[in-house]
């Protein structure tokens, strides 16, 4: 079975400074948030 694609997000959030992946905001308010803090 395949991962999911939001367990990739999640690590991506994680991992600001790679940034391989743009969460969604609607689905990811959280992480958009914390993208927004770095910048």
């Amino acid at each position: 079975m395949r991962e999911f694609p939001f367990r990739r997000h999640k690590i991506a959030a994680d991992a600001d400074d790679l940034e391989f992946a743009d969460p969604p905001a609607p689905l990811f308010p959280q992480t958009e948030k914390k993208r927004v803090s770095w910048i």
